[in-house]
């Protein structure tokens, strides 16, 4: 569903899906511009927005959507879409997928999903941060640091080896690499 998908290539609000209007949307340059969806017209955090478009999962999904209205997505019915029926659609599709206890799950996950998937991928946390629509995050904060295993690995494929240290530098600096040292100096 094209809904939840954009939701979930996102993090957008549900509120900044339901009035995202095509003007919004800019295809030829890959990006949408949040600048509406909470209370009085705007975003829940007052500022506008960009988000890129991931190109090959949500342009061709916006690219099929039909014009019909100024607003990006509209229910089967043509209304505007319906946060109620909305998330009763997503808990039966889960229902119908097998998921365990599917009546935990709502729109919200999406945006949940996107700030995790993005600190697995190891994403700038600034570009999440402002693809979201934060200045600061305490949720943002816990999925960067429940990647922390991701830094392990990172950390155990980083290369210690003198002859690779002899092509870095540290603040502009020369370094000497630990076995570059007198081994007196390493025993510590």
């Amino acid at each position: 569903m094209p809904m939840l998908a954009t939701l979930a290539y996102t993090g957008m609000r549900i509120g900044e899906l339901k009035q995202l209007c095509w003007e919004d949307v800019d295809l030829d340059r890959n990006v949408i511009h949040v600048n509406r969806g909470g209370s009085g017209g705007k975003p829940k955090d007052k500022e506008n927005r960009f988000i890129p478009i991931h190109a090959r999962k949500l342009r061709p999904v916006l690219q099929s959507l039909p014009r019909k209205s100024e607003l990006v997505f509209l229910m089967p019915d043509g209304k505007k879409v319906s946060e109620k029926k909305l998330l009763a659609h997503l808990k039966n599709l889960c229902r119908q997928c097998g998921f365990p206890n599917p009546w935990q799950y709502k729109l919200h996950t999406f945006r949940h999903f996107f700030a995790s998937y993005c600190a697995q991928q190891n994403l700038s946390y600034k570009y999440v941060l402002e693809w979201m629509g934060h200045s600061s995050s305490a949720i943002l904060d816990m999925y960067f640091t429940m990647n922390d295993r991701r830094a392990q690995a990172a950390m155990n494929n980083m290369s210690f080896e003198a002859e690779e240290a002899k092509r870095r530098t540290v603040l502009g600096q020369s370094g000497v690499h630990p076995s570059a040292m007198p081994s007196q100096v390493t025993k510590f």
